[in-house]
């Protein structure tokens, strides 16, 4: 987890010892963090096409018949629901990469958040 976070990493005596037992990787584990996600800036966006072939050829299949697909949607809509407005935020983002780029999904969040709220 302190690889992942933005804060820097304080220690002392009351650290617990988790922390102070790898406090020396987790610079290394922070840099292959922020590489990982600059690569995901850099790469090219992918068309809803591309992405609902993916779904549907490669992980639909892998997992057909081993999930519950209703808890599934209920669990992606509560995790959206709970971060809904950082989503419009950065969708609304005049610095993002591309901007413009979320004008088509945005009114199709907007649907799914009134499907499920009623």
């Amino acid at each position: 987890m302190d690889s992942c976070s933005t804060a820097d990493l304080v220690l002392g005596p009351s650290s617990p010892s988790n922390k102070l037992l790898f406090a020396k990787e987790i610079p290394k584990y922070k840099s292959l963090v922020r590489q990982y996600f600059e690569n995901m800036k850099m790469a090219p966006a992918i068309s809803d096409q591309d992405l609902n072939s993916y779904l549907t050829q490669n992980v639909s299949q892998k997992f057909y018949g081993n999930t519950n697909q209703s808890s599934a949607i209920m669990q992606m809509y509560k995790y959206a629901a709970k971060y809904k407005n950082e989503i419009y935020k950065e969708m609304s983002n005049p610095e993002t990469p591309s901007p413009g780029s979320f004008s088509t999904l945005v009114p199709k969040l907007e649907s799914v958040f009134k499907a499920m709220d009623c």
